[in-house]
């Protein structure tokens, strides 16, 4: 769980600022921004979420850790809301100021930033479920990374001249292409699945079959 925690605000954090990078605001304030804002949020989601935090405090008593006292534990919660609610205080600030000094962030950023924020809030804590919850973001991460993936091919396809023939055959622009680039996606985790139910004994077996 945690796992996927840190790769979903890494990978938030990372097309943040792939965003600001094509519009040239590469100011370390703020990356060092966005990468806060992106820990606190996640944090929030998980830290808010009854059911996740039932699940970390089961890991840490299983792993040996020391009774916490429940006063300590919301005193805890509070302290990261209000250091939320403080760096994204912070966040809006620096954006302003850097928007007057005429080195704005780009805006593609601060609505995916402000859209996965809140998916994650309601995947988290809006869903008790906690399997439910994950998978739902799950396939809110897949789905904006993939999208990422195609509009980065399409517009190197555009604007490259070395690129390979089935690239530009896949990468055009048509209803048609992203329908199979849909479909070679759901291949690809079908194949994967099937791999892992069978035993490599029985490739072998099949295979032997096969050859002989």
């Amino acid at each position: 769980m945690l796992w996927g925690v840190w790769h979903g605000l890494a990978q938030v954090y990372g097309f943040a600022r792939i965003y600001d990078a094509k519009v040239a605001s590469i100011a370390p304030l703020t990356a060092r921004l966005d990468w806060c804002l992106c820990v606190a949020w996640f944090g929030a989601g998980m830290l808010y979420s009854p059911g996740r935090m039932a699940l970390l405090l089961e890991a840490f008593y299983r792993s040996g850790g020391p009774l916490l006292p429940t006063a300590g534990v919301r005193l805890f919660q509070s302290a990261w809301g209000i250091s939320t609610l403080a760096i994204s205080l912070l966040f809006l600030t620096n954006t302003l100021r850097q928007w007057r000094r005429g080195q704005p962030s780009n805006p593609g950023k601060l609505w995916m930033m402000t859209i996965s924020f809140g998916f994650w809030w309601y995947a988290m804590v809006g869903i008790s479920n906690v399997v439910v919850g994950i998978a739902l973001f799950e396939i809110f991460h897949d789905v904006q990374y993939l999208a990422i993936v195609w509009i980065y091919n399409r517009k190197r396809v555009d604007r490259a001249r070395h690129v390979g023939a089935f690239m530009r055959f896949l990468f055009r622009r048509s209803g048609l292409m992203i329908g199979l680039y849909v479909g070679m996606v759901f291949a690809y985790g079908y194949v994967k699945l099937l791999a892992d139910r069978i035993d490599q004994e029985t490739v072998q077996r099949a295979l032997f079959g096969f050859i002989t």
